[in-house]
């Protein structure tokens, strides 16, 4: 379940979020910016290395890309609206970090809750 925020308690959220990005250690965001280069520099190769090395599982034999007849066989496969709503979250995801890239902080950013049992929105 997401955790709705009400209005006084974003500031004290917001303030934890930015303590937990600056708690990363070091050790981790040089290991992950090493991930993320070999990726960048060898693509699928560096990526099935990778995920051999991290999760022990073989994916050579499964093919990389994905087949554009797979993917359309396991769209057609989703219930109704479901497409829907996954492009509505990949819409917000896009912009919530295409914002955090402008800026860089969350000093700007709002969460706002609907009813409750509703999802939270981050509104940036």
């Amino acid at each position: 379940m997401i955790t709705i925020y009400q209005n006084g308690q974003i500031t004290e959220f917001l303030q934890r979020f930015e303590n937990r990005r600056q708690e990363i250690p070091a050790e981790v965001r040089h290991s992950v910016a090493g991930i993320l280069g070999k990726i960048r520099e060898r693509g699928d190769e560096a990526l099935i290395e990778l995920t051999l090395e991290f999760d022990g599982a073989d994916i050579r034999s499964a093919g990389l890309p994905v087949q554009e007849s797979e993917i359309e066989k396991a769209v057609r496969s989703m219930p109704p609206g479901f497409m829907d709503i996954l492009e509505e979250s990949a819409r917000n995801i896009r912009r919530f970090h295409e914002h955090l890239s402008r800026h860089d902080r969350w000093d700007d950013c709002w969460l706002y809750g609907k009813d409750p049992g509703h999802t939270s929105h981050a509104a940036c």
